[in-house]
């Protein structure tokens, strides 16, 4: 009897397939060029797809100028909150900072993560010496 021949069933870019391990994605790599103190990145889920009608702003196109559809992702972010603002200067040695302003009421949520930020990087501390 002949072999059973189908083809492959989903895509090897994604392999192996299984569940994730944490639910938080892990970050891997930041923008260079830091020539202005900005916000690096936020947490996002990515949420669906759709499309939307845009006028394309490439000059080189053929469809210069012209309202085409093109394809977006949604992303779900969950709300952010400031807790401080950080000013920098300049120096020889790049970016430096030279002062912070925390807010004066800050959430429960986010304080209990920062004392256990603290707590954490004050034993790091300990073990290093």
């Amino acid at each position: 009897m002949p072999e059973i021949r189908h083809p492959r069933r989903g895509s090897m870019g994604f392999s192996p397939r299984k569940r994730a391990r944490a639910e938080t994605p892990h970050i891997k790599n930041w923008p260079e060029g830091n020539e202005k103190p900005k916000i690096q990145g936020f947490l996002g889920y990515k949420a669906g797809m759709t499309h939307a009608f845009v006028v394309d702003y490439r000059p080189t196109s053929t469809t210069s100028g012209r309202e085409v559809i093109m394809p977006v992702s949604v992303v779900e972010t969950p709300p952010l909150k400031v807790a401080a603002i950080r000013a920098y200067k300049k120096s020889a040695y790049g970016l430096q900072t030279i002062g912070e302003i925390w807010a004066d009421k800050l959430e429960p949520e986010i304080l209990k993560k920062l004392t256990a930020f603290k707590k954490e990087k004050l034993e790091f501390y300990k073990r290093c010496r």
